[in-house]
């Protein structure tokens, strides 16, 4: 009979303890099915007098986009604050724009099967074009290329139809119909709600501003992100987006 000394029975049950902590993480993965997309930042191609102003909408693109795509329960989207973070401790954005190499190279780190990522024009005329990208991460072969044009003021319907080509364009499950004119359903772990009926209209100097506070929230300049967000919401009071962010500061 084989017999347990005291100090293998202390190594067996706390074996049996981490077993018992690490199982449900291990289930969860495991019943995860979904596609998972992560969406980097838009490097930005404008031209004219002021261009380096919009060096951070990249950010504001890709946080916009991110709660469009979150909008299909179908699908797992990566959060744009694990990106930073991630972006952050991997030194990936140090020149601020994103290439294919290092789409794909993040896109392994954050476990996701799809990237997207791209580039935004704003015209000294007022017009924004947004051009993107999705890559297969397990290929590196860009599997979609989607382009839409509008006028800046329309940045936030224009987020949303460009998620709508890039989720049928990947070949994901379809988003759901939205009912009535309420916001779509936040994504689990996202601050705010995906682009309520009063953001429709969330003039393109709020976005901008609103981008610039999340690039100063990435480098954990706290205060200057709050005084960022609180310009954004002097021009637009009802950016929900940006209440959801000073009340996730503190502020």
């Amino acid at each position: 009979m084989l017999r347990i000394l005291p100090r293998h029975r202390a190594v067996l049950t706390a074996l049996g303890t981490l077993a018992l902590a690490v199982a449900p993480t291990a289930l969860a993965a495991q019943a995860e099915t979904r596609p998972t997309v992560a969406v980097l930042y838009f490097n930005n191609g404008s031209f004219g007098p002021g261009a380096k102003d919009y060096d951070m909408l990249g950010r504001g693109v890709a946080d916009f986009l991110i709660t469009e795509l979150s909008a299909n329960p179908r699908i797992r989207v990566v959060e744009r604050d694990q990106i930073a973070k991630i972006t952050a401790e991997q030194d990936l954005g140090a020149s601020g724009r994103m290439d294919a190499e290092t789409a794909v190279r993040l896109g392994k780190l954050l476990g996701a099967q799809y990237m997207v990522t791209g580039g935004f024009i704003v015209t000294p005329r007022g017009d924004v074009r947004l051009d993107s990208r999705a890559f297969d991460v397990s290929t590196s072969r860009i599997v979609h290329t989607e382009s839409v044009t509008d006028k800046a003021d329309n940045f936030v319907p224009l987020i949303g139809k460009l998620a709508e080509k890039l989720n049928g364009g990947m070949k994901l499950p379809e988003i759901p119909k939205r009912t009535g004119t309420g916001p779509a359903p936040a994504p689990a772990g996202t601050v705010g709600t995906a682009a309520p009926a009063a953001e429709q209209k969330v003039p393109f100097a709020a976005v901008a501003l609103y981008a610039k506070a999340l690039g100063a929230k990435d480098k954990g300049n706290k205060a200057e992100a709050v005084t960022l967000f609180k310009q954004a919401l002097d021009r637009f009071p009802d950016f929900a987006r940006a209440k959801a962010q000073l009340k996730n500061l503190g502020a």
